[in-house]
């Protein structure tokens, strides 16, 4: 006896957590999420998905938290009223003997993650959050909540962009002592990065003039604080406003953030931080007035009402329908977010809207309540439309959204815009598109594609007699190459900063559309607005998502991703360098699948896309290079005195380095014409389609390899 050690019993985790809480509520822990010293944050399994559970674990003395409860019921309560809220509160709630569980719905990310996951915010969509920030702020103070604890954290962001405020602090002490930083950590330090978002205020002296009862009211002034530090983190790219050391001495006057927000150059912004964490609480406005106060200076107009009411009505549909929707006023969008441009400058044949977005709140509360009647009316009509596989243009898409542009137009007053009767639910949807200037669904798609075969935008150019001669004066014999034909950029009037809003939200849901032409118009949607964002937005947010679709089971969606891909990379001239082999690496290991596609229409769409792949293969190549001859020279120029032979030595490798990379490029090329010509499921169409454009791959090939490669295939053709 006694001769052996006793081992210590092993708790698993979901025991150790989820040990009191009664089975009947069916958690299966899943992470870890925060071992915070007041609460613990893990992520379960549920039946109905996956939700954050938050443990208290009582200590020592047995405390009454039924007025907790009851903060907990009524905030619930409150926002249970609202039609369109940003505001999360915590769904169900239990207190055991030992611990105490509050439980909400997960959501995938919170904005002090969302800040450093690509793609990363624009400027754009950090104003519509910051917008929507206020917004949530808004409805809680109307209702008499204030948050209490606002921070990156507890701001909630969905994949397309939608804000909500969470986890409200209503059992936490509102003031904390100014020289005992343990109240601070227990309940406020969660994530150990020792971050201040609290108003001053709220830091109260043992024994000094201030005498106040932790458990005050919380003021909607200290919330207006804690919004402005999280609104100069969006801005300042995840770089925090202050630390608890900093803040304490931001109360004392010795320390100045002035200096950090000028890291943010849109001085409207910068602005509204510093009135916003003002000292003197009285100062500071209410979210309302912020809202007011800063439209159109730091909000764009079109935020409010249109955006954010398509927004809501958004919201509650299933992806088809949503695609639908986004296709149906996609054109209204886009006149909205571009009101100042006139009709040739968007290439799209929208009009100018006069005075746009001049709507007040009230008519914007009409329009949301007109859209949940509307729709309660026609929705399941329309699900059971869609799931028969209709046409969307063979009925009214949710008739409920003509309100909404109703209403915009009006308030812009449009003197060509003709009501519609809210009594006539039946009417027929082109004629409506017609009643508001839009754009019938074949209509749209058509218009999409002659923009990318304008005259302006002439992503292709049939190579003719008249430009052999300019072409053969820039011949290089050495590397066998012509001149690059660099195809023109759309104009600047082309770009829109908020078409990247509308990605988002394309992006959000085209992998959950079910019916194969809605797949296809979301694609086609991405490459319509494709045209007004930048480079960036093109790279990281619509090409993985359309080079996704490669795989799609339909064969319509599949040619659709192709020649979308191929209309989108030659817009792109500006990348960074780690994005220089996307071809080599990423675009054509994922096409190649392609020439043994089971459906001949995807090899024609192949065959007849490849010569503008390869040139903008070309391109992309070009840029790369000239971005490591940019490295090299800041490395010669970082020594003290290069010799003229190491210059001449390194001039002649990266000459041998271009060559061997445009090599390449050729062969991963000519393999794929090899296999669609001559392959097993090679025809006499996918041969004509490739001789259609047989002058730009001539181009691409060289003068050597056009006659031994190119030339023998339309021996092939017939």
């Amino acid at each position: 006896m006694g001769n052996k050690i006793a081992r210590t019993t092993q708790v698993s985790a979901s025991e150790y957590y989820l040990h009191d809480l009664p089975s009947s509520y069916n958690l299966v822990l899943k992470e870890v999420l925060g071992r915070g010293r007041f609460f613990k944050s893990i992520e379960c399994k549920h039946d109905e998905g996956l939700v954050l559970v938050k443990v208290y674990f009582k200590r020592g003395d047995s405390i009454d938290l039924r007025e907790y409860e009851r903060r907990l019921f009524h905030i619930k309560e409150t926002f249970r009223a609202l039609d369109h809220p940003h505001v999360w509160p915590f769904q169900f709630w239990q207190e055991t003997d030992k611990a105490a569980y509050l439980v909400r719905q997960y959501f995938f990310n919170n904005l002090h993650d969302r800040l450093s996951t690509r793609p990363f915010l624009s400027l754009i969509e950090k104003k519509w959050l910051a917008f929507q920030l206020l917004l949530a702020l808004k409805q809680c103070h109307d209702k008499g909540i204030c948050h209490g604890d606002i921070k990156c954290e507890n701001v909630l962001v969905t994949s397309w962009n939608w804000l909500y405020l969470a986890d409200f602090a209503s059992f936490k002490p509102t003031y904390i002592p100014y020289d005992d930083p343990s109240d601070f950590s227990f309940f406020f330090d969660t994530g150990g990065r020792r971050l201040c978002y609290l108003a001053p205020e709220r830091f109260y002296e043992h024994g000094g003039e201030m005498q106040v009862a932790q458990d005050a009211p919380l003021r909607p002034s200290m919330d207006i604080f804690a919004v402005g530090c999280v609104i100069a983190e969006l801005f300042l790219e995840g770089q925090p406003l202050f630390e608890l050391s900093q803040l304490l001495a931001y109360r004392r006057g010795q320390y100045d953030p002035t200096q950090l927000l000028e890291k943010i150059p849109d001085s409207g912004i910068r602005k509204m931080i510093l009135h916003m964490i003002q000292l003197e609480p009285e100062l500071r406005l209410s979210a309302d007035s912020y809202l007011q106060e800063y439209t159109t200076i730091v909000f764009p107009s079109y935020f409010s009402p249109f955006l954010h009411n398509f927004h809501c009505f958004w919201n509650p549909l299933h992806s088809d329908m949503r695609v639908a929707l986004c296709q149906s006023v996609f054109h209204e969008i886009l006149k909205q977010m571009m009101s100042i441009r006139s009709t040739e400058d968007t290439g799209t044949g929208l009009g100018t809207p006069s005075n746009a977005n001049a709507i007040s709140g009230k008519t914007s509360q009409e329009v949301v309540t007109m859209q949940n009647k509307n729709f309660a009316k026609g929705s399941i009509r329309k699900r059971e439309e869609i799931g028969k596989g209709l046409k969307c243009d063979q009925f009214e898409l949710l008739g409920d959204i003509n309100t909404l542009l109703r209403d915009v137009k009006q308030s812009n007053h449009y003197s060509v815009s003709k009501p519609v009767q809210d009594d006539n639910p039946d009417s027929a949807f082109s004629q409506n598109l017609g009643n508001y200037g839009m754009q019938s669904p074949g209509e749209l798609l058509q218009s999409i594609s002659n923009a990318f075969r304008r005259n302006d935008h002439p992503f292709m150019k049939k190579i003719t007699l008249n430009d052999l001669n300019s072409l053969m004066s820039k011949y290089d014999s050495q590397s066998d190459t012509f001149g690059m034909p660099f195809l023109p950029l759309p104009e600047d009037s082309m770009r829109c900063e908020g078409m990247v809003l509308i990605t988002s939200l394309l992006c959000s849901c085209i992998r959950n559309v079910k019916l194969p032409h809605l797949r296809r118009r979301a694609i086609l949607l991405l490459k319509s607005s494709a045209l007004y964002i930048d480079d960036e937005d093109r790279l990281q947010r619509v090409i993985p998502y359309v080079v996704a679709m490669l795989s799609d089971p339909a064969a319509i969606v599949r040619c659709a991703a192709l020649e979308t891909l191929c209309d989108i990379l030659p817009l792109v001239r500006d990348f960074p360098p780690s994005d220089a082999k996307i071809f080599p690496e990423y675009i054509l290991p994922m096409l190649s699948m392609l020439p043994d596609d089971p459906e001949e229409s995807v090899r024609i769409c192949y065959a007849s896309n490849i010569a503008k792949l390869a040139l903008t293969a070309y391109g992309f190549l070009i840029h790369s290079i000239s971005l490591s001859e940019a490295g090299v020279l800041d490395e010669l120029s970082s020594t003290k005195k290069p010799l003229a032979s190491s210059s001449e030595t390194s001039g002649q490798l990266q000459r041998v380095n271009s060559d061997a990379q445009l090599a390449m490029l050729r062969k991963s090329i000519a393999e794929v014409i090899q296999e669609l010509v001559m392959g097993p499921k090679q025809t006499p169409n996918i041969r004509r389609a490739l001789l259609q454009d047989i002058s730009n791959l001539c181009c691409f090939f060289g003068q050597r390899q056009s006659n031994d490669f190119l030339l023998p295939i339309p021996r092939f053709s017939e």
